[in-house]
């Protein structure tokens, strides 16, 4: 069983090797289809047919492939094919797939091995980029043909991210990925590449088919990291569990044969916080208390900067600015509080900007006057979409409506307290953030 995963892996990291070597694609570029080498997608069907080319030997090295539209798939069981998968043979994707802010979603596969399939996500085998995509309930899955079988690498974007590949603010929401192989919540296999400002929400799960479980990496964002891997400026907020003989799991990564994760956070259960084996660098990387025992089972790389803190601790002020303070690569993206999508820091999108008014920017008040009686105000708060308001800083003293009504309570204490006013994300304008202050002298 070993041998025959390790001549897989073997096979994989040869051809990434030859073709960073030679710069050459392993496959026939398609026809040229304008100066600017660029083709768009808009439907089911066209996202269909792309992967029919991938899959047929089209690598579209040298193009740039743009999703128009959110799309949406029925749910339905094989109702979507692996791009870049054809039995054993790889076909690496070696263009850039720029989602462009859109959604797919609906997409549920369950790929047989030694059947027809060798790997499994949306992607098999990248080594191009993939970037500014959103997944939302899409399922992966493998079934084991036989006992001998070694099992399926799985992973929602991608099941193989190869030396030249780049995942860059790809999110994957909800879903589910569940396999024997290497799996993760975002790449199964990372041997070599970069996924940087991405995030997971999808349940991992290493299956057990007839009755055995293989010992492949099991983790929230990736399965197993190799080579010059890095993973950047990232977060799993999904449960990851591993099968009855598996290594056990990890937060961000099961196992990590060498490479880089930084500034990375974890508030799924796992096994282990962080990683299961770190055998690289780790830096400036967190999980919540909550979810394991441990950061990590082996720690025989470099460890700076890794913490685990109570879940409560991960929603401040406080661990927003640890985060950005360690993204300090060129390519890391800045993170915020989205009260709509989470109470933890996420990635901020690269959208128009907008300001947030206020009637009101504050108050003082005296604790003497606050043992008489409460004091209310309103914040008036008006921007380009939705806002709300959130109590940071003194929640058992003061509260706030939904329409911005503030009420500072009876005998609050001395002291300074924070509400932070957020206009929402839309598919026009970035979030923004404002903070009122009210203090009791």
């Amino acid at each position: 069983m070993k041998a025959k995963k390790g001549i897989k892996q073997v096979i994989a990291m040869l051809l990434c090797a030859v073709l960073v070597v030679s710069g050459v694609s392993a496959t026939k570029p398609m026809k040229a289809q304008g100066a600017s080498n660029v083709l768009t997608i808009s439907s089911v069907r066209e996202l269909k047919e792309f992967a029919q080319k991938v899959n047929s030997g089209n690598s579209y090295k040298g193009y740039t492939v743009k999703l128009t539209r959110d799309l949406a798939f029925d749910g339905m069981v094989n109702n979507f094919t692996t791009i870049g998968t054809n039995g054993y043979s790889y076909h690496p994707f070696e263009g850039v797939f720029d989602g462009c802010g859109h959604t797919i979603s609906g997409i549920n596969i369950t790929a047989v091995e030694n059947v027809n399939e060798d790997s499994t996500g949306l992607f098999g085998s990248v080594d191009g980029t993939v970037k500014n995509l959103t997944l939302k309930d899409c399922d992966f899955s493998s079934r084991l043909l036989e006992y001998h079988s070694t099992g399926m690498d799985i992973g929602s974007i991608a099941s193989t991210l190869c030396t030249n590949g780049t995942i860059d603010n790809c999110h994957v929401i909800g879903g589910s990925v569940r396999g024997t192989g290497d799996i993760g919540g975002l790449i199964g296999d990372l041997s070599g590449g970069t996924i940087r400002n991405s995030s997971t929400s999808a349940r991992v799960e290493r299956g057990e088919d007839n009755g055995w479980s293989y010992t492949g990496g099991t983790g929230g964002i990736v399965g197993k990291m190799r080579g010059s891997a890095m993973v950047l400026n990232s977060f799993n907020m999904g449960d990851v569990f591993r099968g009855r003989e598996a290594n056990p799991s990890g937060g961000i990564v099961g196992g990590q044969e060498s490479g880089t994760i930084q500034n990375c956070y974890n508030v799924g259960k796992a096994d282990y916080g962080i990683a299961y084996a770190a055998n690289g660098i780790v830096s400036n990387s967190y999980c919540s208390e909550s979810s394991s025992e441990a950061n990590f089972y082996s720690m025989k790389g470099v460890e700076q900067g890794c913490k685990a803190f109570p879940a409560s601790d991960m929603a401040t002020d406080e661990f927003l600015t640890l985060l950005n303070k360690g993204a300090v690569n060129s390519v890391c993206r800045n993170w915020e509080f989205r009260s709509d999508v989470s109470n933890y820091p996420v990635i901020v999108k690269n959208l128009p900007s907008q300001t947030i008014k206020v009637n009101v920017s504050g108050r003082n008040y005296k604790a003497t006057s606050l043992k008489r009686g409460s004091y209310t105000f309103n914040i008036g708060a008006t921007a380009k979409t939705r806002v709300i308001y959130r109590v940071v800083t003194g929640r058992n003293y003061i509260s706030v409506n939904a329409k911005g009504k503030v009420v500072v309570k009876k005998n609050t204490p001395k002291g300074t307290y924070k509400i932070t006013v957020t206009a929402v994300e839309s598919a026009k304008y970035k979030s923004a953030a404002r903070t009122i202050i009210v203090r009791v002298k």
